[in-house]
């Protein structure tokens, strides 16, 4: 007889136990759930992150280049004007030296 309620005690113990057991793995597997939820919520912030970083990155990149061209542009504006000035210069002061030529 007490070997009988010993092992009924044994069986009501286990039952706990795997009833403790079950609950404690439904709350560690909910908060896991959880974190995972967190995790896929971060992943999907950095990747839209990372988007806007690249389209930025991207505007920027073709502002610079465009500057570069308008600066390129200038640079070659200039040395053109320089070149046409120094040549209307330069035949200005050819005539004038050549004019006591053309005088006599």
């Amino acid at each position: 007889m007490a070997e009988a309620a010993f092992h009924e005690k044994l069986i009501s113990l286990r039952v706990e136990h795997e009833a403790s057991l079950a609950q404690l793995m439904a709350r560690k597997n909910s908060e896991a759930e959880a974190w995972q939820q967190t995790a896929e919520t971060k992943r999907a912030e950095m990747a839209a992150s990372v988007d806007r970083l690249e389209q930025q990155l991207a505007v920027a990149s073709a502002a610079a280049e465009q500057a570069k061209k308008q600066a390129n542009d200038k640079v070659c504006q200039f040395y053109l004007n320089y070149f046409a000035i120094s040549l209307i210069m330069g035949c200005c002061l050819v005539r004038k030296s050549c004019d006591h030529l053309i005088t006599r």
